[in-house]
């Protein structure tokens, strides 16, 4: 068997936290090109971790998401939608992780307006459903999704957002779902270099700490990299946008278990 699923497997079945596990993936290929830290970014991709984000776009986008985990049963892929409608934004999003034996799918509808012009607050309700082969069988859960953004300052971005705020338990199983608090800033150096640093805090978990570096190297064409800590793991990726067109691709290093590719794609109408 081959040692890296040979290892996903002892995780899974040897980790104190009996799946199903209810786990907020991170999506989007800017983002993990940041290392994740985008609790203060206000794009597409909001839709995955900071729906008030949604609130400061005013076109429909829709976009699709693909990270190739480190062994192929790892994979996990993301699709949805934002919707500037009346006061607001509504978006939609459905996610797949894992594989036959084992998945989690996701599917959450969101909303976010501006509070004042700097200030935006969203919401969102997730549904899972946790599929795992043979004994466990099958799961349904439900949780919410808080955050706010603020600019308090034309280049500074502050943001926040809480996953599962209510400590939601999975239906049908005594194990919870985690509690993940997150807060970061942003800061927009001369218009071509982004800075953000981010904490984020899992109940059950140490902290983790991410930095990341966003930089226009030529026109419409970025270049990124981050840090995590806990377990420390090194991003790298690059992005371009043409018209109503923006794609990214990225990278993440594991100490351990190595390399995952991942990129992801938005239109906006």
């Amino acid at each position: 068997m081959n040692t890296r699923l040979l290892f996903f497997f002892c995780v899974l079945f040897f980790s104190k936290h009996v799946f199903p596990s209810g786990d907020n993936y991170p999506v989007g290929g800017r983002s993990a090109g940041l290392a994740n830290a985008s609790v203060m970014l206000a794009d597409y991709w909001s839709l995955f971790h900071n729906q008030a984000g949604l609130a400061f776009l005013n076109r429909t986008k829709v976009g699709i998401h693909h990270k190739r985990g480190v062994i192929k049963q790892l994979s996990h892929q993301s699709v949805g939608f934002a919707l500037p409608a009346g006061n607001g934004t509504v978006g939609g999003s459905c996610s797949y992780f894992g594989f036959s034996k084992f998945y989690e799918l996701k599917a959450g509808l969101a909303y976010s307006m501006l509070l004042d012009k700097n200030l935006a607050g969203g919401v969102q309700l997730d549904y899972f459903y946790t599929h795992v082969n043979g004994f466990y069988g099958n799961a349904h859960s439900i949780a919410a999704e808080i955050g706010i953004i603020y600019r308090p300052l034309e280049n500074i971005y502050i943001g926040t957002h809480v996953f599962n705020p209510f400590s939601t338990a999975q239906l049908g199983n005594v194990e919870q779902m985690p509690v993940l608090f997150r807060f970061g800033a942003g800061y927009q150096v001369q218009g071509k270099l982004l800075l953000t640093a981010e904490s984020e805090l899992d109940l059950d978990k140490k902290a983790c700490f991410k930095a990341g570096l966003e930089y226009e190297l030529a026109e419409a064409f970025y270049i990124r990299t981050g840090i995590a800590t806990n377990p420390v793991t090194n991003f790298f990726g690059i992005g371009y946008t043409w018209n109503k067109l923006a794609l990214d691709i990225s990278f993440s290093r594991h100490i351990v278990l190595g390399y995952s590719p991942q990129f992801s794609i938005n239109f906006s109408f």
